[in-house]
């Protein structure tokens, strides 16, 4: 994660902690903010994206039988590779599925399923025959496609990290303290705002259980 919008945040939240180091690169080995913030971004983006199911990290892809093994996983008749950018996965859908199943009434349409670790690689089960469309969150997104709110929640979680380790004493301790709050408010807002877009809006729709697809 080296782009611009990783920077900018990067920057931006040594700017909240006052201080005044501008990074040009994440990879700058000779630069402890850059070491610093390249080690930290990463658990701060997943530590947000574990609060919501957010509209820009939301992919669908098409289990066919190129994702078909052989192993077995009782009581399912089916166990599927998973792609490798799944983070949580929403739910499995028939390939023929209509777009009223985000719609009150249709839940009966979403396809059952559990995941198993096999050889400490996951996988996920099912007595779906291939293909159908598994829905999910990617742990690989860029940050120039998420919500400004989003955003801005990321920069006071990674400041929080930040403020103990360059800012020294009670002081920094205590502004991590502070910012790691301001995170948690601007993520249940970013989280809010973002829950109003698309089917999933609609207050009546019965949300099909979220499971970790990482453990």
């Amino acid at each position: 994660m080296n782009d611009a919008a990783a920077l900018q945040v990067c920057n931006d939240a040594l700017a909240l902690i006052g201080h005044n180091v501008t990074i040009k690169t994440l990879e700058e080995i000779t630069s402890a903010e850059a070491r610093s913030c390249s080690r930290a971004l990463p658990t701060c983006l997943a530590q947000c994206l574990a609060k919501g199911q957010w509209s820009f990290a939301r992919r669908d892809e098409i289990l066919n039988e190129d994702y078909l093994t052989d192993f077995s996983s009782y009581p399912w008749q089916y166990t599927y590779e998973l792609p490798d950018d799944v983070e949580t996965i929403y739910s499995l859908t028939d390939i023929n599925a209509s777009s009223l199943i985000n719609t009150a009434g249709y839940d009966s349409e979403y396809i059952r399923f559990d995941l198993r670790n096999i050889d400490n690689k996951r996988y996920l089960v099912t007595d779906a025959a291939p293909s159908f469309v598994i829905h999910y969150q990617a742990n690989d997104i860029s940050l120039d496609v998420c919500s400004s709110l989003f955003i801005q929640a990321l920069t006071y979680l990674l400041a929080s990290k930040l403020a103990p380790e360059f800012v020294k004493s009670q002081i920094g301790f205590e502004m991590g303290l502070k910012y790691l709050e301001l995170s948690y408010q601007l993520i249940d807002m970013a989280a809010g705002q973002d829950s109003q877009q698309g089917a999933y809006s609609q207050k009546s729709v019965k949300q099909p259980s979220m499971i970790k697809a990482r453990s």
